[in-house]
């Protein structure tokens, strides 16, 4: 009689377990393949989504939370090295999901975006013979025959500008901005980072567009 149950119980746990699963693994598959069909550019991209998932995904069409994250995803401007953005209250339009085999996202309630950028990327929205060397805190622009040491300050709307007290950069004619025009970087970034080698964005937006990732 035990066995019997241990055996019942063993099967119900299967069951109850092997949809789950199906489904964890093949909506990560369907946001992936969402992402890569609207940012073609991008490489290596991944997704995560919590367990269980299956509850509210069946009874509310919603996924809690979802991660995603790529590499070098163009942003017209300038290349992110890296992207990971975390979306919350992510509503999805099930049967079209189900039948496209990708995720149709109807909507977003928040998305925390993270943006890393080696200084060689950074350096490509300057003139040809000028590089950013990133440091802790400090960034340093060396020229042909010069450099000099300032800070990137956040102006708005959501512009990273080069910036030293008292002082210009020969051979420019204003200090060197980076900006990103799309959304929703072209309007939020909330924090910069400088270590040495790397500079991140952060930006963290409300009810923000069905796109997981920033792209062109």
């Amino acid at each position: 009689m035990i066995r019997k149950l241990i055996a019942v119980g063993i099967v119900v746990l299967v069951l109850a377990i092997v949809p789950e699963a199906v489904a964890h693994f093949g909506f990560e598959y369907a946001i992936t393949a969402a992402v890569a069909q609207r940012d073609p550019g991008a490489q290596h991209i991944s997704a995560s989504v919590p367990v269980p998932m299956l509850p509210t995904l069946l009874t509310k069409s919603t996924i809690s939370k979802v991660i995603v994250s790529a590499r070098h995803v163009d942003l017209r401007t300038i290349t992110a090295d890296w992207v990971t953005a975390t979306a919350t209250g992510v509503r999805v339009d099930l049967p079209s999901s189900l039948v496209n085999k990708r995720a149709q996202i109807t909507h977003i309630d928040r998305i925390r975006l993270v943006l890393g950028f080696t200084q060689q990327e950074a350096s490509a929205i300057l003139p040809a013979g000028f590089t950013f060397v990133f440091g802790k805190d400090t960034v340093t622009l060396k020229g042909l025959t010069t450099s000099i040491t300032g800070q990137f300050r956040l102006e708005p709307p959501a512009r990273i500008v080069f910036h030293v007290v008292g002082s210009s950069v020969p051979g420019l004619t204003r200090p060197p901005t980076i900006s990103f025009p799309v959304p929703p970087l072209a309007g939020c970034v909330q924090s910069v980072t400088l270590v040495p080698n790397y500079l991140t964005v952060t930006c963290l937006e409300t009810n923000p567009s069905t796109d997981l990732l920033p792209h062109r």
